[in-house]
């Protein structure tokens, strides 16, 4: 954490570096997984027909996982930034109404 950076700031670059993090390494996975996969087909000696079927379906497999996963990741970490902020911004509401009518209420209101 830098001196010129918050809390909330040195959080937001780390799940952010966590996040890019996993993206990368999921999709060199999948890259890695489809080049192997005709040396996994040929090792089976099928029809041509076969053999490109079966990579076509587990490569659409693949990456449909692996593009699944990330959208998924993308969209839980936005999920709770979103439902941390709205329950931050709600309790900062309501603390502050709560306290002016405190002080209206009282005789001690002080602009």
């Amino acid at each position: 954490m830098g001196k010129d950076e918050s809390f909330l700031e040195w959080i937001t670059r780390v799940i952010l570096a966590v996040m890019m993090n996993f993206s990368v390494g999921i999709i060199i996975g999948c890259l890695a997984f489809i080049f192997s996969l005709y040396e996994l087909i040929s090792s089976y000696n099928p029809s041509t027909i076969a053999a490109f079927l079966f990579f076509v379906a587990a490569t659409s497999g693949a990456i449909s996982f692996c593009l699944s996963f990330i959208l998924a990741m993308y969209v839980g970490v936005t999920g709770a930034a979103l439902g941390i902020g709205v329950v931050l911004g709600s309790n900062s509401s309501n603390n502050r109404i709560g306290r002016g009518d405190d002080r209206r209420r009282l005789g001690r209101y002080e602009d």
